[in-house]
Formats: C-alpha cells, sequence, structure tokens
C-alpha cells in the first residue's frame, strides 16, 4: 500500500491541510505540507534468514527526497509471523535460544 504523500492527497491548488492529532503538533509540518514537495515511493518484499527465528517477511518502502541522495528504508514485518519474530528478537536480543553440546 503506497504510503507517500503524491499518492494520498494529489497536489491541488487551495488544498485543506489535514485535520487531526498528528497534523496539529506542529506548525513545521502546517507548512511543509502546504509546499506539497514529495519524493518518489518504492515498494518491495524481502526475506531476512536469521538463524535463530527462521525467516522473516518485509515489506521495505524506500523513500527519497526530491533533488538529492538521501534515501531513507523503512522495513516493516509483512504479516504477524513476521512481527511475532521481530518481537521475539527484540526481547531476547543477541542471546543464542538453543545449547550448545
Amino acid at each position: 500500500m503506497p504510503r507517500s504523500r503524491s499518492h494520498w492527497s494529489p497536489a491541488r491548488d487551495g488544498e485543506p491541510v489535514p485535520e487531526g492529532p498528528r497534523h496539529n503538533r506542529s506548525h513545521r509540518f502546517r507548512e511543509l505540507w502546504v509546499l506539497r514537495s514529495v519524493g518518489d515511493h518504492q515498494g518491495a518484499h524481502k526475506v531476512v534468514a536469521h538463524p535463530e527465528v527462521g525467516d522473516i517477511a518485509f515489506d521495505s518502502d524506500v523513500l527519497t527526497t526530491q533533488g538529492t541522495n538521501l534515501r531513507l528504508v523503512v522495513d516493516t514485518p509483512r504479516h504477524a509471523d513476521a512481527r511475532n519474530k521481530v518481537d521475539l528478537l527484540s526481547a531476547i536480543g543477541i542471546q543464542e535460544m538453543t545449547s550448545k553440546s
């Protein structure tokens, strides 16, 4: 599912700033929204093979800014099983789950 501003709200003259708790937090957000400066959105799917929990499926979004080389990669667990594995890894850290003989 695309998450960029260009998808959710195409630029239109007189476009209102969205309302709601997230959008009303900062004056700076409202200023940036009015500028309508958005970057391209690229998405993909990745599978990470982890030695302790196995394969973890991710949706990967690459967000770019116009006129720069700056990219932000956001990986989100693709489904509940993937989310559970990420949660487990955040709890165990770098511990090994199996004993070595």
